[in-house]
């Protein structure tokens, strides 16, 4: 029993040792590592210097945290969700990928992507974060979608200023020759013989003229309406 007891302390010693040695060597690197308790609700067990830096708090401080506590919005809160989700990592080939956002001591907040998986240390469950930085990442794909939106927006004001032409065309044509027949009508109805024939026909020429300008403003109407619908889709995605 002794020898037991020996083997099994110097078992748990070995890896205790083999984990603090782990996180020595990897003190430097760019990714922050947190090291969690899954079996006690996500405490805080270990950290690196990078995850000290990223999060602004001592590695003393953190090591009384648990990792929601650094997480916006965090969802596992209860020790059931905690061991599901240990077996979800453990059946999705031990690694899985997301993005969150996380909370430094000052309260600014900053997009991380995570990379979590479990390991098994002194009898124990316990979850390995690895943590990078993609603030850089977040702030090019939002200007990317800014330059989309503008771009989108240019082309619509470039194709409604080519519309605008062609409108102002489309309606001065048919303007003047209302300006004209109206004219001539007036004439017509001020001559001493009034020529009933020519007064029908320019009547006729107005007319047809006012629905062609009724014409191309429903068209404008349409026109009009499929833009705003294209743009609320483009607002929603």
């Amino acid at each position: 029993f002794f020898y037991i007891s020996i083997t099994i302390n110097l078992n748990v010693t070995f890896q205790k040792t083999t984990a603090d040695t782990l996180f020595n060597l990897i003190d430097d690197v760019h990714e922050a590592l947190i090291l969690v308790d899954v079996e006690s609700q996500g405490k805080i067990v270990e950290v690196n210097k990078t995850a000290t830096r990223y999060l602004g708090y001592s590695r003393e401080e953190l090591l009384t945290m648990s990792l929601s506590d650094v997480v916006e919005n965090f969802e596992i809160t209860t020790q059931e969700q905690w061991m599901e989700h240990a077996m979800r990592v453990k059946v999705t080939d031990n690694a899985i990928v997301n993005e969150e956002t996380f909370v430094r001591k000052n309260g600014t907040k900053f997009s991380v992507e995570l990379v979590v998986s479990i390991k098994k240390i002194m009898e124990k469950d316990y979850q390995l974060t690895l943590i990078r930085d993609i603030t850089e990442r977040v702030r090019e794909q939002k200007i990317k979608e800014e330059m989309k939106v503008q771009m989108f927006s240019s082309a619509k004001l470039s194709h409604l200023g080519e519309m605008a032409t062609s409108v102002a065309h489309e309606i001065n044509n048919p303007l003047t020759i209302i300006i004209a027949k109206a004219l001539n009508l007036k004439k017509l109805l001020l001559s001493e013989k009034l020529d009933v024939e020519k007064s029908v026909s320019a009547v006729d020429a107005i007319e047809s003229t006012v629905k062609r300008i009724t014409k191309v403003i429903s068209s404008l109407r349409n026109i009009s309406k499929s833009l705003r619908e294209d743009s609320y889709r483009n607002e929603k995605a």
